[in-house]
């Protein structure tokens, strides 16, 4: 069964021959295993209401784009490019955090507050885009830009009553009636579910490679300078060592996230899914990330 995931997943993706598959594969045992339950979950999830089925449906898109940053987070990290694993293994655990808060309460204002959120945001960039680019001087050029930016703000405005006309449904009568579902941080929904600790380690941890910060830089200087005095030839080679297996144990640890953000959704919209084989599935990634935390250099 896990050889046949694992087979599936690299000719699903074309890669004939994965690079260190054995810091790969637990992770990929289990995004599979649990997004296979998680599908079925949502085919067969139950609609009382009328609206029901967009709410599924949405959370199910949610859901399916958060498998898709995963899968390709792995395929990142199974052709050698454990940093670019990493940047997405953040945007992976930003996506996990954003759709449990959505579901651990009151799902249906959450949704759209998120909607709404996003909506104003890009409505505000594209006026402050369009207050720049009416400073300057008005070539046959600029005016392009200028009808691009309104026909931008056009199709947001579509989009926006779209949403408004989904949400009164729902008796959103006004975005302003559920925006305060939103905090305006991801640190503050975090807070909201007891997560702190974990978006100041397995997710702010990640903004070495997500912002290309002076990290690893400082770390290759730290590895070149001692093995050229001679106080450590192989230092760099310990310090390589360190970096990919933390890369391969944070691509574990979003997973993880993934998992837990589904079942709670899964839970939001009652619908049955195989909570043992997620559970073994959960343990099995659990036991993964702590036989490779040592070589990642994580504390025990």
């Amino acid at each position: 069964m896990d050889e046949a995931t694992i087979a599936e997943f690299w000719s699903r993706h074309g890669i004939t021959t994965p690079r260190a598959p054995f810091l790969v594969e637990p992770a990929i045992i289990a995004l599979d295993s649990a997004h296979h339950v998680f599908a079925e979950a949502f085919d067969n999830a139950p609609e009382p209401k009328e609206t029901s089925g967009m709410i599924r449906c949405a959370l199910e898109n949610l859901s399916n784009r958060l498998y898709e940053q995963a899968a390709g987070m792995l395929v990142c990290l199974g052709t050698g490019s454990g940093a670019a694993a990493e940047t997405v293994a953040r945007t992976v655990i930003e996506g996990a955090f954003n759709l449990q808060f959505i579901v651990s309460k009151d799902h249906e204002a959450r949704l759209f507050a998120f909607f709404y959120q996003y909506l104003k945001e890009h409505d505000r960039k594209l006026h402050e885009w369009q207050q720049l680019e009416n400073t300057k001087t008005q070539t046959p050029e600029q005016m392009e830009v200028l009808k691009a930016i309104t026909e931008r703000v056009s199709a947001l405005q579509g989009m926006s009553d779209f949403v408004k006309s989904l949400g009164k449904g729902l008796g959103f009568e006004r975005a302003e009636t559920v925006s305060q579902h939103w905090p305006s941080s991801l640190f503050k929904r975090c807070e909201q579910m007891d997560k702190a600790g974990q978006y100041l380690t397995s997710y702010h941890r990640l903004s070495s490679s997500s912002h290309i910060n002076a990290e690893e830089t400082i770390r290759w200087l730290f590895g070149t300078y001692y093995s050229a005095i001679g106080r450590d030839a192989r230092l760099p080679e310990k310090l390589s060592l360190e970096t990919v297996s933390y890369s391969a144990m944070m691509t574990r640890i979003a997973v993880a996230h993934y998992i837990e953000a589904n079942i709670v959704t899964c839970r939001a919209l009652n619908t049955k899914h195989e909570e043992v084989s997620l559970q073994k599935t959960m343990i099995q990634l659990a036991k993964s990330i702590d036989e490779i935390a040592s070589d990642a250099g994580s504390p025990i």
